[in-house]
């Protein structure tokens, strides 16, 4: 049966709207800015990442919402057939974008591994995990989305083992691992792997961390314990990449402690945090966040680049709008009658539409 206080969460999660509405924004204006303004790059890469403070806060917030979901369906099938109707249709619509534009430009852009396999590479595109396939990805935005679909699949085992309810010490196992692969063995001339294969599942995992105490089951002391742990993960990941050439550990450590702050303060005020374009900013989030690539196509830099980045914001915000309302809400909702919930459904709660 569906946890009861997990419901109760439910009710008070607005304030997540308002994380991913800053989240999508910040990929947003990250890409944005580093097309216009030749600056912008110069500090991203160097100081601060502003699209990796935005990935950050999203890993947060799915960390936080994604076992809610699964403790009040109770029921895998329905949890997934809702995740599948929720994530793919959009994701799809973007695919089929690039091959129409691929199409009329004479593909220009894809990859020899097109060419050579178009079928399989579509295929495997398809599944969000093609990088496990070993195609690369057609949609950039997408190796987001296959950390997001692992994560599923992990918290997912931890249901059917009965071990969904053992966050803390399952936190723990991941973040050590994390530091380990990531951080001690290439600093001590090891194996350099890729930053993020462990420590991302470790945020997203602080971010049920987060919501374990909301709920009531994790006392404050434990709780800035497992912040404590997850800061020095954060870091401590990061320093196997002071071995590379051009290291990205400075302008990733100051984004990622930046998206717990944020997070963590926005948690704490989450009954002030009322704000409606942020919030419908919130509800659209994921439309904003897979087409945004796509507004750049109208115009390019010039002088008037500020006058370039508020018009595609605004083209931005009406096509998000648009695909939340055409392809999003109607397959959220398909979604929800195929899999029949014995209650009848609640209001459409923005907080709750993952």
């Amino acid at each position: 049966m569906p946890n009861r206080s997990a419901e109760k969460t439910l009710e008070r999660l607005h304030f997540l709207d308002a994380l991913r509405g800053v989240a999508a924004l910040a990929v947003f204006f990250a890409h944005a800015c580093g097309l216009l303004f030749p600056g912008f790059n110069e500090v991203a890469f160097s100081r601060f990442d502003l699209g990796n403070f935005g990935v950050m806060l999203f890993f947060l917030c799915s960390g936080f919402i994604i076992p809610v979901s699964l403790e009040r369906q109770g029921s895998l099938r329905v949890f997934w057939l809702r995740r599948l109707f929720r994530l793919f249709p959009l994701y799809w619509l973007t695919i089929a974008i690039l091959v129409i534009k691929g199409y009329a430009t004479g593909w220009r852009g894809f990859p020899a591994s097109f060419f050579a396999y178009p079928l399989g590479y579509l295929m495997a595109n398809m599944t969000m995990l093609q990088i496990l396939f070993g195609y690369p990805h057609m949609v950039g935005l997408a190796w987001t989305l296959m950390f997001e679909l692992i994560f599923y699949i992990i918290v997912s085992a931890q249901f059917a083992l009965g071990l969904i309810s053992h966050t803390v010490p399952i936190t723990i196992g991941i973040m050590i691992g994390a530091m380990l692969v990531e951080g001690i063995v290439p600093l001590t001339g090891g194996m350099q792997l890729p930053n993020g294969i462990l420590s991302f599942f470790g945020t997203m995992c602080m971010g049920t961390v987060l919501y374990r105490y909301s709920n009531g089951e994790l006392s404050r002391s434990k709780l800035i314990q497992m912040i404590g742990l997850a800061l020095v993960m954060e870091m401590l990941t990061l320093l196997g990449d002071i071995r590379l050439d051009e290291p990205i550990w400075v302008q990733w450590m100051t984004a990622r402690l930046a998206a717990y702050l944020v997070f963590i303060v926005v948690y704490t005020h989450r009954r002030r945090v009322t704000n409606r374009a942020l919030c419908y900013l919130g509800l659209i989030s994921y439309s904003i966040y897979l087409m945004h690539p796509f507004v750049f196509g109208f115009f390019s830099a010039s002088l008037y680049s500020w006058l370039i980045l508020c018009f595609w914001l605004a083209i931005l915000l009406l096509i998000a709008s648009a695909t939340y309302r055409w392809i999003e809400r109607p397959s959220i909702r398909l979604g929800q009658r195929l899999t029949r919930p014995k209650a009848p459904v609640a209001a459409h709660n923005p907080a709750t539409s993952d």
